[in-house]
């Protein structure tokens, strides 16, 4: 026989435990690492946008060149020694950037004999030059340079510093940018609907600068160049960035 004091006490404690039984919290479903989140409703809309700008080429890169000739290989190698030493002082003293000797070559000349056997005649000794300086030196440059050595202009180009470029590069990405993504707003407003996020922008070069180049002269004569002024112009390049971007809209 169960007293009722005691079943009194046995109820309640039952009570208690329902109360805390019902106060655990549910544990949370788990989540199975890497699985691919569940689509939302929508569509993309993809455009593209160019932005130009034109560069005034500020330097110019020029090769020029020493060529001698001789019956022996000393009677060469040591006009060449001279001469190059010579023009790589008068280019240092006005200030060319980038001085470098590209290539030193020696070579014979042959004369072909009737018994087909190439017999020896001389050599012909070849140097290149390579510096960097402004369009407006240029043309003290290029007469210095056949004053002191130099009896060949091999190439010259104009060009931006690399600088100016990658600068010009980042602004047209991102005056393309903006222009692409106004073409996104007009094109989903035109759809009845809007932009809500963006998906993908891919940033290209739509073309590389391309150095213009001036025509190579070979001088015949020393003597006949620094008589005369080489007359030089810059000009400029054109620099274009397409953008194109994927944008998400709403259905």
């Amino acid at each position: 026989m169960i007293d009722r004091s005691d079943l009194r006490v046995w109820l309640a404690g039952i009570g208690i435990f329902c109360v805390l039984a019902g106060s655990v919290p549910a544990q949370p479903t788990p989540v199975q690492e890497g699985a691919e989140p569940r689509p939302t409703p929508g569509g993309t809309v993809v455009v593209g946008a160019t932005a130009h700008t034109r560069l005034p080429n500020t330097v110019a890169d020029v090769i020029v060149g020493i060529e001698v000739t001789g019956r022996d290989v000393a009677s060469v190698s040591q006009p060449l020694e001279q001469e190059s030493q010579s023009l790589l002082e008068f280019l240092r003293q006005q200030g060319a950037e980038r001085l470098r000797t590209e290539d030193v070559s020696v070579e014979p000349q042959t004369e072909t004999q009737p018994s087909a056997r190439n017999r020896i005649i001389g050599y012909s000794g070849h140097l290149s030059i390579s510096f960097r300086t402004s369009p407006q030196q240029l043309p003290a440059l290029l007469g210095g340079s056949l004053e002191h050595g130099a009896n060949t202009i091999i190439q010259t180009v104009f060009m931006p510093r690399e600088s100016e470029i990658e600068a010009a590069r980042q602004e047209l990405a991102v005056e393309a940018t903006k222009m692409a993504l106004a073409q996104a707003e007009a094109v989903a407003k035109a759809a009845a609907t809007r932009v809500v996020g963006i998906r993908e922008i891919n940033v290209a070069p739509e073309g590389e600068v391309v150095p213009l180049r001036a025509r190579s002269e070979k001088v015949p004569a020393v003597s006949a160049a620094i008589n005369r002024t080489i007359a030089t112009t810059a000009g400029e390049q054109e620099l274009a960035i397409r953008v194109e971007v994927r944008a998400a809209i709403d259905r």
